[in-house]
């Protein structure tokens, strides 16, 4: 950006011109008292400026100026880390920079080289990060970074005709499920009771009441089996979290 500081003598300033060399000759023009120009490379170059009033009276200025280069920003990320579901690690990989500012899209900044941010809600959020070199350029880049906890919990036992409500239904915890199939066997491989259906946060809606054909089963091991997969289209595969 260039701005023009001429001082008028008798009459106004009305026009402005503007004119851009390198080591082999002209590479541009502006008009304006304050216009822009981009550099396509960095070097040293020649600017002048040639103004004239409202009578036609004209002066001229030239003066150097130097491009120096621009940052590259980049960054990469890591979910999850330390098995935190939300914790995101990002990794700087900008070039030609020593200041860094981020803004995470959810209302919080850091100036550290490779921050680590957490996520408390589903969202999408823009990841913005912005490099700075020693001679004060800048360069922006940015990413839409897309939350989602997910999870799927199934326990391992339960109490049918015992004092605590909790326990008196199998019924397994998740979160975020786009579809899901459970079923339960006996020993014996007869089917005794399946479910599909999720609320509206993807989480499983019924449980289990150790019941067949409205009579208690006994005390025993049963084995159940289940298919999930979570809304941003990834698989569970037995794991808890």
């Amino acid at each position: 950006y260039f701005f023009d500081a001429s001082q008028p003598f008798i009459a106004p300033i009305a026009e402005w011109g503007w004119r851009v060399n390198d080591s082999l000759g002209m590479i541009g023009s502006m008009q304006g008292s304050t216009p822009a120009f981009s550099f396509d490379s960095t070097g040293r170059y020649q600017v002048m400026l040639t103004v004239a009033d409202s009578i036609g009276c004209a002066d001229t200025i030239i003066q150097q100026v130097t491009v120096n280069p621009s940052p590259a920003s980049a960054f990469s990320y890591t979910e999850n880390v330390d098995n935190i579901q939300g914790q995101v690690q990002f990794t700087n990989g900008s070039v030609g920079a020593e200041q860094y500012f981020w803004d995470f899209g959810n209302g919080e900044t850091a100036y550290s080289e490779s921050p680590i941010i957490t996520y408390a809600e589903d969202g999408t959020y823009e990841v913005i990060l912005v490099s700075v070199s020693e001679n004060g350029c800048h360069d922006t880049a940015s990413i839409m970074y897309e939350m989602i906890f997910k999870g799927l919990w199934v326990p391992n036992a339960f109490a049918p005709g015992g004092t605590i409500q909790a326990t008196r239904y199998w019924k397994p915890v998740g979160v975020n499920l786009a579809s899901y199939n459970v079923e339960v066997y006996n020993s014996h491989g007869a089917l005794l009771w399946k479910s599909s259906k999720l609320d509206a946060n993807g989480a499983p809606a019924e449980g289990w009441d150790g019941t067949y054909n409205e009579k208690l089963c006994q005390q025993d091991v049963y084995v159940w089996k289940i298919q999930a997969i979570f809304r941003d289209g990834s698989v569970w595969y037995n794991m808890d979290v």
